[in-house]
């Protein structure tokens, strides 16, 4: 869940680009699916969590690396 009360989709290691998508919209009538900068790459069985407005990213099966991504800045 990311800081407006929302959820965040992360893909995995069936996903080359790495795609993110936040549902979006203010009430459950608009909500939409909008697309977030894509991870620098696939990752699986990694791990994630969203704290002060940012999305965490990090590990994963061969990777040893973290990925941020600031809502307020949107990158």
């Amino acid at each position: 869940m990311i800081s407006d009360g929302h959820f965040a989709v992360l893909g995995d290691m069936d996903d080359a680009i790495g795609s993110c998508e936040a549902l979006g919209g203010s009430a459950i009538v608009d909500e939409f699916w909008e697309a977030l900068p894509p991870k620098h790459g696939s990752r699986y069985s990694f791990a994630c969590a969203a704290v002060a407005g940012c999305i965490i990213v990090t590990g994963g099966q061969g990777r040893k690396t973290v990925e941020l991504y600031d809502e307020v800045l949107g990158r």
